[in-house]
């Protein structure tokens, strides 16, 4: 503020009140160039040259807002002689102010000030970022592109001010910029208060659930981008789906071939002759394709809930937001809503599979279902459509790119070039190579299979494995039981093998005369442990039957349309408890197996060690029924060691499945 005492300037006495620096300069102004009078109550009244009539300065009387900056532009360029109050002396700084301004100069002043623009604000473009400095450079060079007159009247007011001609300059492009949002988007932002309106509350608000309805899914794909890539690229090239399949397949190698390196090299050289292969056009769609829904991701993680969290409600449910409270929010606004949005159906079709992958990766592919995929993605793209539809309706309405301008106080403002997505194909590529190797694994492991078919077909007469009698996970669990085999024919061992020969034993236990007298004990204690085994698969029979406790949370589960997280994490328990006790059963076979091995093979007098010795009556247990007794003892001892064969090398490959 300034306080003048009765002091006069270019010949007229200013009233001892106090003005701001603004006030006093166009007052001045006014009189220096004649740009018009006052009345007694200072109210301005024309654009002619000065009648005598002293302007006051009192607030009282003056109104300044009525002396606009347009008047006094118009009056510069219109030529008016500068003089000095009512002497008429020539002040020789506004004699260079117009000196050598040429009528052209003057009539395109004039032009643009009858659009309403700011001088200088037109067409600026500014790099992608800067610091205070590299602003100033710009803001700079562009004012130096500007008409001489401008220049002029942008150095006054900043030696006035105290502020830069940057500065100054920046301020005009910024007041513009408001003033242009404000005539064409009403309630978006009240500038000259710097508070954000309700109308930017509502449109933001709505452009959260636009974000709220994406989310989900877009999580899912930043946990397997590899994977939903490999979707993406099904839909975008469909024809190398099927080359990979054709040409990079274990499975079209004979399960009867000999295994050897070669095999899979070469099936690796021809995936990677695919991948490289891919055509430009089709390469170049999947760039676009990733970026939209990188883009995507970005746009769901913006801070929604942060900036609509820092708007006050008004009277009448009116809200408001000062801009500063939000200013370090909207750089990565402008970056994402300035940015390609434009997102592929291809894209929309990905995100629905991906998701639905997800949730019936182990339905059944019959009508039924493939019906209900159709319905429910022709129902999720029909969404897709009307939230982007909101998207697009924001970025029209809403200029982000101004606004944020204006937040950060600085015209030169251009948000960051959008990127992502650049190494799509190198993430894409990987994961084929992922997918052939469980592919791969999971042939080695049929291939095994296959070959122990033999084996088991020659020891015990069986054409395929025998499975575990219950088995309510296969439906529902969208993982694999690392036991599936192993504890199907243990189970097969113990009940159609061990049982058989329960009676057997016992004899054994009681007319056996052990030369070594320690193998009676450790004979019973095996006999116990088969026992122990035999009994704990009952009792896992019994719990994941209809009627037992796993077997009802396993249908309780089916039955949900959404199960929710702690169903999901209930079952993944019962899972984790299955394996162990199939871990421990296989375990304690392994355990017992091995030494009754050594003491049936010591009691047929096969092979006798310090620790296992022969039976002394071998040949009279059972007295006439010694012949029967020594068949039945030939074989329980061969049927063990080739049980533990097969559960050991069925174990071996027993891995979680893998397509």
């Amino acid at each position: 503020m300034i306080v003048f005492c009765g002091n006069r300037f270019g010949g007229q006495k200013l009233c001892g009140s106090t003005h701001s620096c603004r006030e006093v300069f166009a007052a001045v102004l006014c009189l220096l160039i004649g740009a018009g009078d006052w009345c007694g109550r200072g109210k301005y009244r024309s654009a002619k040259p000065a009648t005598g009539l002293k302007p006051c300065l009192c607030v009282g009387c003056a109104d300044f807002n009525d002396i606009s900056e347009t008047s006094l532009y118009l009056s510069l360029a219109s030529g008016y002689n500068c003089t000095m109050g009512s002497k008429g002396k020539k002040s020789q700084t506004f004699d260079s102010l117009v000196a050598g301004l040429t009528e052209d100069e003057r009539r395109d002043f004039l032009q643009k000030m009858g659009h309403g623009t700011v001088p200088g604000n037109s067409g600026i473009e500014a790099p992608e970022e800067f610091d205070e400095k590299e602003t100033a450079r710009n803001l700079k060079l562009q004012l130096g592109k500007q008409s001489l007159v401008y220049r002029l009247w942008v150095l006054v007011r900043s030696l006035v001010s105290g502020r830069t001609a940057e500065k100054t300059f920046n301020k005009d492009i910024l007041d513009n910029m408001a003033r242009v949002i404000e005539r064409r988007s009403p309630g978006l932002i009240d500038y000259r208060r710097h508070v954000l309106c309700t109308v930017f509350y509502e449109k933001f608000s709505e452009l959260k659930h636009v974000a709220d309805f994406f989310k989900p899914y877009l999580e899912r794909y930043a946990q397997a981008r590899g994977s939903f890539y490999v979707i993406l690229g099904n839909i975008v090239i469909p024809d190398m789906a099927t080359d990979i399949k054709n040409r990079a397949n274990p499975y079209s190698y004979s399960m009867d071939r000999t295994l050897n390196t070669e095999m899979r090299s070469s099936l690796l050289r021809n995936l990677d002759d695919i991948l490289q292969k891919i055509p430009s056009d089709k390469k170049k769609a999947m760039y676009v394709a990733v970026r939209s829904v990188d883009w995507l991701c970005q746009f769901v993680r913006l801070p929604f809930e942060k900036v609509l969290s820092k708007f006050n409600i008004m009277e009448d449910n009116h809200k408001e937001c000062f801009i500063n409270q939000v200013a370090s929010d909207f750089p990565v606004i402008a970056r994402v809503l300035c940015g390609e949005h434009v997102i592929p159906e291809e894209v929309l079709k990905a995100l629905f599979l991906f998701d639905w992958q997800k949730h019936h990766a182990l339905q059944s592919e019959s009508e039924e279902d493939a019906d209900g995929q159709e319905e429910a993605g022709n129902q999720f793209m029909d969404q897709c459509a009307a939230y982007l539809a909101h998207l697009s309706l924001f970025v029209d309405t809403v200029p982000i790119k101004s606004l944020t301008c204006l937040v950060l106080d600085n015209s030169q403002f251009v948000p960051r070039t959008f990127s992502g997505g650049e190494d799509w194909f190198a993430i894409y590529k990987e994961e084929w190579k992922r997918l052939f190797d469980l592919r791969w694994n999971q042939w080695v492991h049929d291939y095994k299979k296959e070959q122990l078919k033999a084996k088991l077909n020659e020891y015990f007469g069986l054409s395929n494995y025998p499975l575990f009698p219950f088995r309510p996970w296969e439906k529902i669990w969208s993982g694999s039981f690392r036991y599936e085999l192993s504890l199907g024919f243990l189970n097969y061992t113990f009940k159609e093998f061990f049982l058989k020969y329960r009676g057997f034993l016992k004899i054994i236990s009681l007319e056996a005369e052990f030369v070594v007298k320690e193998n009676r004990g450790e004979f019973t204690d095996l006999v116990a442990a088969f026992n122990k085994i035999n009994d704990d698969l009952d009792v896992l029979a019994n719990q994941l039957s209809a009627a037992g406790e796993w077997g009802m949370d396993f249908i309780r589960y089916a039955s949900l349309d959404e199960p929710a997280e702690s169903d999901e994490i209930h079952i993944k328990n019962i899972m984790a408890e299955l394996e162990r006790t199939a871990f421990n059963c296989i375990t304690e076979f392994g355990k017992a197996s091995r030494p009754m091995q050594q003491i049936l093979d010591a009691m047929t007098g096969e092979r006798s060690t310090s620790l296992y010795g022969r039976v002394s009556n071998i040949h009279s247990i059972q007295g006439s029924k010694n012949k029967a007794f020594i068949a039945n003892l030939q074989s329980f001892r061969l049927g063990i060691r080739r049980s533990y064969e097969m559960v050991s090398e069925l174990e071996s490959i027993d891995i979680p499945s893998a397509v």
